[in-house]
């Protein structure tokens, strides 16, 4: 009991379940919804497993290592221009993402038809119409929660709205594979590092941690993820074959409606979140035009990379352009974020934490000058997908912390965040 002899509120069960299923909703991005149907092609069902493993755990352990919700705005407080930067290149990369599906697809809309896709992009558009005020005004985890019920009745009509005797077993996928799987080897370290850092930066992450007390926000993290987003990658999963092609003769109309709707709400939903993260991180006269010119910008360049040609300077190792963008912003959650993390956030020996002060600014050069060697060797194994290279260039991230100041403490920079 506190000192004052007040008696704590009891946590409420509904309040929980109501923010784990708003984090599952928050966490699923153009990330979750697309890149296990790049990696099931290149690696097979492994693919899927490399992806899914350190996504769960890594996004989980957040509620856990940051403890309560004081920790959490103090951290939030010490670093946020990076957790800003996160949510623009967040919104940036699904404003992309929607762009570049709807322009790839418009121009032949097959069996859905013209209508059919005017449809999709007016319930997308009217997710992001009801999430934007509701993200402007009081932290609530309902908007999420309608989120996911309408995603979750997106993958009921994927599964009963087609024959299930033509539904292939997940076995048959390996067969499809372009690159040997041992590359995974290589890919899972890196895997690891992006999922399991950059949830520290998530500001819809930190909102559900300062909304929750100590266990209730832990176990909304638990729940969140490991019940509640598993769905939704394993959606993804499922869906994987007609992306791609392979089957796309089994899959009836309103299942592939089914898909779209799910893709584009879900990313209108999560840009919505962190436009009003951003909006509220921003000063206060530059938050509106930063994040119309983010939207701006990478709707901007999805549509129109949406019609290069394959022979285009962009295209690489048999990738389109439109992948091509795709894997450059899958850079910053693999590379540029956790290695910022890894490098600045976390508390060095000391005690220190952040960029202030003499010792905060020697960190954020070691920072640019890690990432700028690592760079080039991320480009080999994302875009060239040579994978091997990834490991030289996480090792550069990794021994990079060596090279911070371990020895000039600063009341500015001491942390006590839990991170």
């Amino acid at each position: 009991m506190p000192a004052d002899g007040t008696i704590p509120a009891r946590p409420s069960v509904l309040k929980t379940l109501g923010w784990a299923v708003y984090l599952a909703c928050s966490w699923t991005w153009c990330i979750g919804m697309f890149l296990p149907v790049l990696l099931v092609r290149d690696f097979g069902i492994w693919g899927f497993v490399v992806f899914a493993v350190p996504n769960v755990i890594g996004a989980a352990a957040m509620g856990w290592v940051v403890r309560d919700a004081e920790a959490s705005r103090r951290l939030v407080g010490r670093h946020r221009a990076a957790c800003a930067a996160f949510s623009l290149v967040t919104i940036t990369f699904h404003a992309f993402f929607v762009a570049w599906i709807l322009r790839s697809q418009t121009p032949h809309p097959g069996p859905i038809g013209a209508g059919g896709y005017a449809a999709i992009l007016g319930v997308a558009l009217a997710v992001l119409l009801v999430s934007v005020p509701a993200a402007r005004a009081r932290p609530s985890p309902w908007p999420g929660v309608g989120a996911y019920l309408l995603s979750l009745s997106c993958l009921l009509a994927f599964f009963l709205l087609r024959p299930f005797s033509q539904i292939d077993p997940l076995v048959a996928w390996p067969s499809t594979t372009v690159l040997s799987p041992s590359g995974l080897l290589f890919l899972a370290p890196v895997c690891a590092f992006g999922f399991g850092l950059c949830p520290y930066l998530d500001l819809t992450f930190h909102t559900a941690r300062q909304q929750t007390g100590r266990e209730e926000g832990a176990a909304a993290f638990t729940l969140g993820f490991v019940s509640f987003f598993v769905p939704m990658i394993l959606f993804t999963l499922a869906y994987t074959g007609m992306i791609l092609e392979w089957r796309v003769q089994y899959v009836v109309v309103p299942a592939i409606l089914g898909v779209l709707v799910h893709l584009l709400s879900q990313a209108c939903f999560t840009s919505a979140l962190h436009g009003r993260a951003a909006w509220r991180s921003l000063p206060h006269r530059l938050g509106s035009p930063v994040i119309a010119a983010s939207v701006a910008l990478g709707a901007s360049i999805g549509w129109l990379v949406a019609d290069t040609q394959p022979g285009s300077a962009l295209a690489r190792q048999g990738l389109s352009t439109g992948e091509v963008i795709y894997r450059v912003f899958m850079t910053f959650y693999g590379l540029v974020f956790p290695a910022y993390v890894w490098l600045c956030m976390i508390q060095t020996r000391d005690g220190h934490s952040g960029t202030g002060g003499a010792s905060g600014r020697r960190k954020v050069h070691i920072f640019l000058f890690a990432v700028a060697v690592a760079a080039p060797m991320f480009w080999m194994g994302f875009i060239e997908r040579r994978t091997f290279f990834l490991v030289p260039g996480l090792g550069m991230i990794l021994l990079a912390r060596l090279a911070l100041p371990r020895n000039s403490l600063g009341a500015t920079g001491r942390s006590t965040a839990g991170a």
